[in-house]
């Protein structure tokens, strides 16, 4: 018996339309998902940044055998970028521990940082 000439295999144009989108929507939600991590990754190393400025400051503050009380903001210049740094210096309850809170902001809106620490003092004044 000879099979019908007039059945031919293969797809219909329906099912490889639809094979198509199902690829298209597949391929998008991979696109989506791989920006979202360089954006990701972006943020961290903006955020990065800026805490490797803070700690720099913060190195500072605790290496230097006296520490003024208050608040203060100056510009500082690191990693080829202006940095805005403020550095807040208050008392404990203890009078030998200072509070120390750094906070940074950079010329980009991702790269700002705030590092709290204590320092502790040689002497109690």
């Amino acid at each position: 018996m000879r099979a019908n000439p007039d059945y031919q295999s293969g797809f219909t144009l329906l099912e490889v339309l639809v094979a198509t989108a199902i690829l298209g929507l597949i391929s998008l939600a991979a696109l989506k998902l791989a920006g979202a991590g360089v954006d990701t990754a972006r943020h961290m190393a903006a955020k990065n940044r800026a805490m490797i400025v803070a700690e720099n400051a913060l190195v500072d503050i605790l290496l230097s055998p006296g520490q003024t009380r208050g608040t203060t903001t100056q510009a500082a210049q690191n990693m080829g970028k202006r940095w805005q740094v403020t550095q807040r210096i208050s008392p404990t309850p203890d009078a030998r521990v200072l509070q120390v809170e750094i906070e940074v902001s950079g010329p980009g809106a991702l790269e700002q940082a705030t590092l709290k620490s204590f320092k502790v003092l040689s002497s109690a004044k």
